[in-house]
């Protein structure tokens, strides 16, 4: 059946002024959707698609599209299986679902249920984009927090400065697991946004400029001779004389 949010959402936005951001109501909330929201600051959300993902168990993930006033940036929160081979094909999922260009930042963040940080990790095809998997806070159980479950990775990987879990007496008694939170820098990533940009225009101003043509030996004489100069073999001649 339906599992109905339990937050105040609008206590929480007089609160702190954030807002869910929209989704499309699937045939029940239960299937996968539950866990997955994205708070974000009313009116910086530029466009948001939701993706199904495979599995034993209904899954999906949320892909929202951010304004920010330090850049922009495009956040996947997903829901990840409690099956290691379901928790392969939906990072593969994931990772098609994306766009092939890396100029935009993106923020992948969630209860991924991995905790391996080794070979056997099934986050390990996120390494090449997102860097090393391996980096990790410990956030379940909540009361003593062991497993690294919550993660926050992002495209490129040194966006993210620094990662936490935010521990304290209410947290480990609001849920199982602990919040896990990231400073992030957009101006790092805006940055390297715009020098892409420039490396690429000047590529296409390279592949257009047109090629010179050949100079002929008949026409580098002539031009030699208005310059005024003399050929290395006549001015030999001369000095012999």
């Amino acid at each position: 059946g339906d599992r109905l949010g339990l937050l105040d959402l609008p206590a929480l936005e007089r609160e702190t002024g954030l807002v869910p951001i929209p989704l499309t109501r699937r045939r029940r909330l239960g299937s996968g959707w539950h866990g997955n929201v994205l708070l974000v600051k009313s009116g910086s959300v530029r466009g948001v698609h939701q993706i199904d993902l495979p599995g034993l168990e209904p899954r999906g993930a949320v892909v929202a599209d951010l304004d920010l006033p330090h850049g922009k940036v495009r956040v996947v929160a997903a829901h990840l299986g409690l099956l290691r081979q379901s928790r392969l094909a939906q990072v593969r999922a994931i990772l098609a679902a994306l766009p092939h260009e890396r100029d935009e930042p993106t923020v992948l963040l969630g209860d991924m249920n991995e905790w391996r940080k080794d070979h056997r990790s099934a986050l390990g095809s996120l390494a090449p984009g997102f860097g090393p998997v391996s980096t990790f806070v410990p956030s379940f159980p909540a009361v003593f927090p062991v497993f690294a479950l919550d993660r926050i990775l992002a495209r490129p990987y040194h966006l993210i400065e620094h990662v936490e879990a935010h521990v304290t007496p209410l947290s480990r008694v609001a849920s199982d697991h602990l919040p896990v939170k990231a400073r992030l820098r957009l101006d790092v990533a805006a940055c390297a946004h715009e020098a892409m940009q420039r490396h690429e225009h000047g590529k296409k101003k390279e592949a257009a400029a047109p090629a010179a043509e050949p100079i002929t030996l008949a026409e580098r004489r002539r031009a030699r001779r208005s310059a005024g100069l003399v050929p290395a073999r006549a001015l030999a001649r001369l000095r012999r004389g």
